[in-house]
């Protein structure tokens, strides 16, 4: 009966001890890289905004006009064109963007947002 338990007693110790293993394990997040050089509003990022943001209906009058570079600035300093368009992809809400739009936006951000 003795030797049961302590068999038993190993076997729950030892499952608990992986169970916790398992959940403190941190993930890591592998980035890519951005390209070199870094995209430009310019020449990446004014053509993705006025195809597929800067549309009749959307992102396209007053201060809302996406095809103001301020404007996008605003938004883009204020955060909200990384979370919406990068990180929870709702932007644009009826033809997502794709991966290398996204991750060009993302990689213009990540240089400053700037307008060159």
């Amino acid at each position: 009966m003795k030797k049961q338990n302590l068999i038993l007693s190993l076997v729950l110790v030892s499952g608990m001890l992986f169970v916790n293993s398992c959940s403190t394990q941190k993930k890591a997040v592998v980035e890519e890289a951005c390209a070199s050089p870094a995209p430009t509003y310019s020449a990446n990022v004014k053509s993705i905004i006025e195809s597929n943001c800067s549309v009749s209906g959307c992102h396209s009058k007053g201060k809302g006009d996406l095809r103001v570079f301020e404007n996008l600035k605003r938004e883009a300093d204020g955060g909200a064109i990384k979370n919406l368009v990068v990180v929870k992809k709702k932007m644009p809400p009826n033809k997502p963007l794709s991966d290398s739009d996204i991750k060009l936006i993302d990689c213009w951000l990540k240089d400053g947002g700037k307008e060159n």
